[in-house]
């Protein structure tokens, strides 16, 4: 599920204080309805911050992907999960 604001930008961060409080409180409700709707056992939420990057949609979202275990759901290359058990060295 995508959660796109109505103001066209490339970050987040493009939108004011107000604006990121409505979009967080709106990944929020989804989050919640995918929680009733789909019973997932977790979530991955996140967003990308183009900003110069060369991607096929230049327009903010957040992202909220409902997980089950044993989904396996992979990431692009070169990119790692980052898990409230990763260990500091696995972050960089």
């Amino acid at each position: 599920m995508l959660v796109v604001p109505r103001k066209h930008v490339s970050t987040i961060y493009e939108l004011s204080a107000a604006e990121q409080k409505q979009l967080w409180g709106l990944v929020s409700q989804v989050r919640s309805r995918l929680l009733t709707g789909l019973a997932p056992h977790a979530f991955s939420i996140g967003f990308n911050d183009t900003m110069h990057l060369e991607v096929t949609a230049n327009h903010a979202a957040v992202h909220i992907v409902p997980r089950w275990h044993g989904d396996n759901l992979a990431l692009h290359a070169d990119l790692d999960w980052v898990t409230d058990d990763s260990s500091p060295s696995a972050i960089r």
